[in-house]
């Protein structure tokens, strides 16, 4: 038998290449699983439940339309004359912060958040490599387009976990203590949610996108993370990656069996607790059903990262709106939602954790003895406690400047901000975080959940304990 000739081996080699090339800058078109989509700020404010499935649009190779660091106005088409005619504020400049790392670095860029030399959760950085940072924008759709660019700039952890995300293998393995091979397709495309018509919706849906690419990332990336470090995980685990930023993940795992529905916690939480999303994750047919508490805690990270990215996209929302003050007020309209989601999720978890300390103790001491749910629990509270004392301190902040300016008269009260134009004596107003901090604030500050609390050591930082929230939404009082 005569051997190849080395030539046929180069060139089968150099079309290997060139086809994976290709899979890599462009996705195939393909249709994506269904998962527990969140619920959008229409939802929230009409208590629609239905799903929706966005469209989706062609694949276009484009170069930036935007120079980097510079986030301009919103393409023409999906803007009024009003809004194009504000010349003084086309473009502003931005800090962008990458988290960029290549063979020659001899130091990463990290987070302002971590302390020099110590990083948190499995001190893994995620630091994208050169293709996430060249990653090219698709402009086809050119609203979707400067949302996504605008993301990249202000929002650069979203950024870069959408990225993480979409250069995960299509297909992912993993070899189980047990010998089984198991597998995981990608459950989406890295925008398949996101839609809408115009800027503001398109900003709400990239929150919402965030959100649920946090959950196919979540589930996916332990096969990547698990292989890499040569750990072991059984047949029986149920586990989950969860991402806050490029230099802190948390890796948990639990056996699925001692694990339990979370519509349990319907015999314990009153009527009068039962808020929006408690139809969703206690009673609905979501994942907490089947994955428990570590569903009700990736909810509880991914509600988190949707907020952060809307948090964070507040430039965008005062360079889309007709004047600034207009954006902000959309900016509140859309984050009070997912700001007001802290309180359900942790006051979840905190029921299911207490169920199962009476009724599964064994279970509850396993939990507990598993250092890495409690470490997970811990940073994803602490971080969205953080964040909305944030949002009330820059409503605040931006209020008193919206005032100073006298286009508008703004102010807090009783959980609203009341706004009159120009000193017209009519007010309207716009609630500032969802009724389900006023709900569960009691039960969260009462001696309910202390041993739980202590138990896991999830201590709120302070000023952003429960307590405490309330007091930064209405400083006066």
């Amino acid at each position: 038998m005569t051997k190849p000739k080395p030539i046929i081996f180069a060139v089968a080699t150099l079309l290997a290449l060139v086809y994976l090339n290709e899979r890599v800058l462009f996705i195939e078109e393909k249709v994506a699983s269904p998962h527990d989509n969140i619920l959008s700020e229409k939802e929230i404010q009409d208590g629609d439940t239905g799903k929706e499935v966005p469209g989706r649009t062609a694949s276009v190779k484009s170069s930036s339309h935007y120079d980097a660091g510079i986030l301009q106005s919103p393409p023409e088409g999906s803007v009024s004359a009003k809004r194009r005619a504000r010349k003084n504020y086309n473009s502003i400049q931005i800090a962008i912060s990458y988290y960029i790392s290549n063979s020659s670095s001899e130091s990463a860029e990290i987070s302002e958040n971590t302390e020099s030399g110590e990083l948190a959760g499995d001190h893994t950085i995620l630091n994208p490599t050169d293709r996430y940072r060249d990653y090219e924008i698709d402009y086809s759709n050119q609203l979707f387009g400067w949302v996504k660019e605008s993301t990249r700039i202000l929002s650069p952890d979203s950024w870069h976990l959408l990225m993480s995300y979409e250069f995960l293998p299509e297909v992912s393995r993993i070899l189980l203590g047990c010998g089984t091979i198991m597998e995981m397709n990608k459950p989406a495309e890295t925008f398949h949610y996101l839609s809408g018509n115009n800027v503001f919706e398109v900003i709400g849906r990239m929150s919402s996108n965030v959100h649920e690419i946090s959950h196919g990332y979540s589930r996916k990336d332990i096969f990547r993370y698990v292989s890499e470090n040569d750990l072991t995980i059984e047949m029986s685990d149920e586990g989950r990656r969860l991402y806050l930023s490029p230099s802190e993940s948390y890796l948990i795992t639990f056996p699925g069996n001692y694990l339990f529905p979370a519509s349990r916690l319907s015999q314990v939480i009153p009527e009068n607790r039962q808020t929006l999303r408690y139809k969703t994750y206690i009673t609905g047919s979501t994942s907490s059903q089947v994955h428990g508490v570590l569903a009700l805690l990736d909810e509880l990270n991914a509600y988190f990262l949707g907020s952060r990215f809307r948090y964070e996209m507040l430039d965008a929302y005062k360079i889309a709106g007709p004047t600034e003050a207009e954006g902000f007020l959309e900016w509140v309209s859309g984050a009070q939602g997912t700001m007001g989601a802290f309180f359900e999720m942790d006051y979840f978890i905190l029921e299911y954790l207490l169920y199962m300390k009476t009724n599964h103790p064994g279970r509850y001491e396993m939990l507990r003895a598993d250092k890495s749910f409690g470490d997970a629990w811990r940073a994803v509270r602490t971080s969205y406690g953080k964040l909305v004392y944030n949002y009330f301190s820059t409503l605040h902040k931006e209020k008193d400047a919206i005032n100073d300016s006298g286009e508008y008269e703004l102010s807090v009260e009783d959980n609203r901000l009341w706004i009159s134009k120009g000193g017209s004596g009519s007010y309207n107003s716009r609630l500032i975080i969802s009724s389900a901090m006023d709900t569960l604030i009691p039960v969260l500050n009462s001696d309910r959940f202390r041993e739980i609390e202590q138990d896991f050591a999830v201590g709120l930082a302070e000023g952003t304990i429960y307590s405490d929230l309330p007091d930064a939404l209405n400083p006066s009082i």
